[in-house]
C-alpha cells in the first residue's frame, strides 16, 4: 500500500483493480488519532452528511430504505444524536458509505486547497464513477437485485 502526505499526515492509498481509494480511517487519524471511530461516528451524525448520503442514494440506490432514512434524517442534528457507520448500512439499506465517505472528505480537501467548485465538482465526479466501477465489477461485492 502507497503513501501520500496530506497536510504533515500520511494517509493510505489502497490500490484495488488498478484504482486507488483513499484511507478515511487515515484521514480521521489526522483530525484525532485516539478517537478515530468517534471522527467517523461524528462526521456520519452531521445533517449535512446525512443529507447528502441520502441523496446519493436515492439517485443511485433503488432499494434504499426512504424511510427509515427520513427518520434518521429528522434526528440528526438534536443533542445527543449518533449515528454509527454499521447502524447507517442495516437501517437504510446502503452499499456505498466507503464511497460516500471519501467524496465527502476529498471535497474538504479540496476546498481547504481552494480548488474552485466547478473543478472539485468534476474531480469528485470522475472520483465517483471510478469507484463505483470498481465496486460494480468486484466479485466478492454483494448486487442489489434489480
Amino acid at each position: 500500500m502507497a503513501k501520500i502526505k496530506i497536510k504533515g499526515s500520511e494517509v493510505t492509498i489502497i490500490t484495488a483493480d488498478k484504482e486507488n481509494f483513499i484511507s478515511i480511517t487515515d484521514i480521521a487519524k489526522h483530525k484525532n488519532s485516539e478517537a478515530t471511530g468517534l471522527v467517523i461516528s461524528h462526521w456520519l451524525s452531521t445533517r449535512y452528511t446525512i443529507e447528502f448520503m441520502g441523496l446519493w442514494e436515492k439517485m443511485h440506490n433503488p432499494n434504499f430504505n426512504v424511510t427509515e432514512f427520513r427518520n434518521i434524517k429528522n434526528q440528526s442534528g438534536s443533542n445527543g444524536f449518533v449515528l454509527s457507520s454499521k447502524n447507517w448500512i442495516t437501517k437504510t439499506n446502503v452499499t456505498q458509505l466507503v464511497c460516500l465517505a471519501n467524496l465527502e472528505n476529498l471535497n474538504a480537501i479540496f476546498i481547504k486547497e481552494k480548488i474552485p467548485q466547478n473543478e472539485r465538482l468534476q474531480k469528485l465526479n470522475e472520483i465517483a464513477i471510478e469507484q463505483m466501477l470498481i465496486i460494480s465489477s468486484s466479485p466478492g461485492v454483494k448486487r442489489l437485485k434489480k
